[in-house]
């Protein structure tokens, strides 16, 4: 056996030993994701690249085109909360498309498990224990009012979806804004100049028009081949997808979408300084933000 063959196996095995180190590294940052406020650490170039890779693929087999408008009013010299409106699970595929740069998200422990909660350690989730769009406990909300603003202390950028809940019929109600967005800012602010802060609001507006499907969307449809191989490992269909919603007494309902393309509206940055210092009203401010983020996108997607 020539010296190459021997440290040929010896690099393979060397890999194999790394990548084993590494999932059973993640896979325990994962299991740590079931606290509220947990941070594992910032996700290396890979785990970065394994986020755009994921956002894309998933944008591919569930969304469609993705339309956005004013990508330029991401160029904030300063810290940004993002906080897009809440329509479907597939909401960060969209958003990654719009936004030039990483960021660290916010996430439901309870949909975060098994080998998911390994990718999501692995990608830079942190989470908490909620229901509702509400945390359990006190304790459970203040731990992730304290993580995110020590995120905007480190990195750039912290995602969080101000509504708590998915509201698939994309209608933004007073009632169900959260003030946990603010309070991390008004947090961050006690290290970070207000100047230097600010809520980036994004409106997402998907298309249920068949009429919009592209080319190859009606192709697919029409082979139905493709539709079948999905089914066979648990998925719906090419760009169809099913869930399990909750009715207003708790009971079950099931849910089938099915998506033709997305519009995305990136508004101007707002500075915690040109907020209100009462919280419930600068959440207000956020969601008439958001309102007309979500209106112009609707304009965008029938023009």
């Amino acid at each position: 056996m020539s010296i190459f063959v021997i440290l040929a196996w010896l690099s393979l095995a060397a890999f194999a030993c790394y990548v084993l180190a590494a999932f059973r590294f993640w896979h325990k940052e994962g299991k740590n994701l079931r606290q509220s406020g947990y941070l594992p650490p910032p996700p290396n170039f890979l785990g970065r690249l394994g986020y755009r890779l994921l956002a894309r693929l998933a944008c591919f087999m569930f969304v469609g085109p993705v339309k956005v408008i004013g990508r330029e009013n991401t160029k904030f010299n300063g810290k940004l909360i993002i906080v897009p409106n809440h329509v479907f699970e597939g909401d960060f595929a969209v958003i990654s498309q719009a936004l030039p740069f990483a960021y660290r998200q916010l996430a439901v422990a309870s949909e975060v498990v098994g080998l998911r909660a390994t990718a999501a350690a692995w990608l830079g989730f942190c989470t908490v224990q909620g229901e509702r769009g509400k945390a359990k406990s006190k304790h459970s909300a203040d731990a992730v009012i304290e993580t995110g603003a020590n995120i905007l202390r480190k990195d750039r950028a912290f995602l969080m979806f101000p509504q708590g809940l998915l509201i698939r019929e994309n209608v933004l109600r007073q009632e169900q804004f959260r003030t946990g967005w603010i309070r991390i800012l008004n947090l961050a602010s006690d290290t970070i100049g207000k100047e230097e802060l600010a809520a980036l609001p994004i409106g997402i507006v998907y298309e249920d028009n068949p009429i919009m499907a592209t080319r190859f969307h009606r192709l697919v449809n029409w082979l139905r081949f493709p539709n079948l191989l999905l089914k066979q490992i648990g998925l719906a269909g090419f760009r169809v997808w099913k869930s399990v919603d909750k009715d207003k007494d708790g009971s079950p309902v099931k849910v089938t979408v099915r998506y033709y393309g997305a519009t995305v509206v990136v508004s101007k940055p707002i500075p915690l300084s040109a907020l209100p210092s009462d919280i419930h009203e600068a959440t207000e401010v956020l969601r008439k933000a958001l309102q007309a983020a979500v209106d112009k996108a609707h304009s965008h997607a029938t023009s």
